[in-house]
């Protein structure tokens, strides 16, 4: 950000979501395939929520 010495969080969210409308997005962070749920580390979490 011109004539800023800092960030702000606002910022970085901006510039995050203008990087995921680019069409190469896809290509530098391909989606990740869903992994396998662990059915006792899930029944834990939930347990601990």
């Amino acid at each position: 950000v011109q004539g800023r010495s800092s960030f702000a969080f606002s910022d970085v969210r901006r510039m995050i979501a203008e990087a995921a409308l680019d069409k190469d997005f896809q290509t530098l962070l391909p989606k990740a395939e869903q992994q396998p749920l662990n059915s006792f580390i899930h029944t834990l979490l939930r347990m601990m929520a």
